[in-house]
């Protein structure tokens, strides 16, 4: 299980960050879309 977690936190982190750079003014809309996209894969 810890497996599977691994590349999807992963993937996760690379999309927060390139979010973040693109679109820092909405950093915390951002941080709300992968919460919901993290909750929506679960």
């Amino acid at each position: 299980m810890i497996l599977l977690w691994i590349p999807l936190l992963y993937v996760l982190f690379l999309v927060m960050l390139t979010w973040h750079k693109s679109i820092s003014k909405e950093s915390a809309n951002s941080l709300i879309n992968v919460h919901t996209i993290s909750i929506l894969y679960v």
